[in-house]
């Protein structure tokens, strides 16, 4: 469809118009209904993403006794080889499939590694979950499942999950959204010839997450300098509580675009009222995708807040960045990290239903939705 001002000016209308009455907003460090796509990629092999992505089964189901994960896995796959192979990596593994905590299911649509990206949930207020995508050309074709019948909405706003967070500063309801998506909303717009506004973009996103707040981050009066190997936020900066915020270190790394766009980072989050932690890493580490921010946040009930981190075998560097988590009152947890290959860590390849579980040992399944 050719795409004029009429059209795109009338889908944010109606998308406005929208009863978004039944969404609870959630900030991300405390979902706990995580998924995984087990999909080939060019450089990493089917093996490896297996052994990765149980060691993240492992790690955050033993730090939050709530937590549960779905394995989504193309239907190319043989269904008993997936599930038999991903069950030899623990022992535990199999009472929690018993239990109802890691659970298995094929689906056609499984088709891209980054489950991160294909959208961000939220909760609704009858304790169901509802998915939140952008306009992203293609996205269509990548649905969390099936056989889920997740609820899914497609706001007029370009963004893809590792470009969005949510969070809670100054107890308000906060979605920041990074300069990639906040560029590519624009230029979908100019192509119908309509210049969408900053306060525009921000009605969207208010309304579609029933927020308090919406940072477009270092795009707001802001000259921005995208680096390359720095294309989503979750590389860069992640939010594990209430009013905080850890990024790279602007001053760790040796390249002076990184450098520059990491600090309007800092500043702008300053400004709306994170407090900073700030962690280092290097430019070797960022030019390979080697990012030590694109990390799992989890708050469990009794408000412990525990990041699995991606390693990259770095000890030295990798003991600082745990010693200074620990002095903020977070507990880190490293899980090697192979991802990068494919230029992505633990936190792109990880996405989350918003689901609560209080059960610690059994789950019983519940229908999303």
């Amino acid at each position: 469809m050719v795409l004029k001002e009429a059209n795109v000016r009338q889908q944010i209308a109606d998308f406005l118009s929208s009863d978004r009455s039944h969404i609870s907003f959630v900030p991300e460090y405390e979902q706990n209904h995580f998924f995984l796509i087990v999909a080939s990629s060019r450089r990493v092999e089917i093996p490896e993403l297996l052994r990765q992505q149980s060691d993240i089964v492992r790690e955050i189901t033993e730090s939050s006794p709530r937590s549960r994960f779905t394995i989504f896995f193309d239907n190319k796959f043989e269904a008993n080889d997936i599930l038999l192979t991903f069950l030899s990596f623990n022992p535990e593994f199999e009472k929690m499939y018993e239990n109802g905590r890691l659970e298995f299911r094929s689906s056609e649509h499984a088709k891209k590694m980054w489950a991160q990206d294909l959208g961000q949930s939220v909760h609704t207020i009858t304790g169901g979950s509802e998915f939140i995508r952008g306009y992203i050309k293609g996205a269509e074709r990548y649905k969390p499942s099936p056989e889920y019948e997740v609820p899914t909405v497609q706001i007029p706003v370009s963004f893809e999950g590792g470009d969005l967070a949510t969070a809670i500063v100054n107890g308000e309801k906060t979605v920041i959204i990074g300069p990639q998506s906040v560029n590519n909303t624009r230029l979908y717009y100019e192509r119908a010839g309509y210049k969408i506004s900053n306060d525009e973009i921000k009605e969207i996103l208010l309304h579609a997450f029933n927020a308090d707040k919406v940072v477009l981050l270092a795009s707001e009066g802001e000259e921005y300098v995208r680096p390359a190997r720095i294309f989503h936020i979750d590389q860069a900066v992640f939010f594990p509580k209430d009013n905080i915020a850890v990024i790279v270190d602007p001053e760790s790394i040796d390249d002076e675009k990184t450098r520059y766009a990491l600090n309007l980072y800092v500043k702008h989050l300053e400004k709306e009222g994170f407090q900073i932690v700030k962690i280092p890493s290097s430019y070797e580490h960022v030019n390979l995708y080697q990012a030590y921010a694109n990390s799992i946040p989890i708050k469990d009930k009794d408000g412990t807040v525990k990041i699995i981190m991606p390693s990259f075998g770095d000890q030295e560097l990798e003991g600082r960045i745990k010693e200074i988590l620990e002095k903020n009152g977070m507990a880190v947890i490293f899980v090697n990290d192979i991802t990068y290959k494919s230029q992505g860590n633990l936190h792109c390849i990880t996405g989350a239903f918003a689901r609560v579980f209080e059960d610690s040992n059994k789950v019983v399944p519940v229908k999303i939705g």
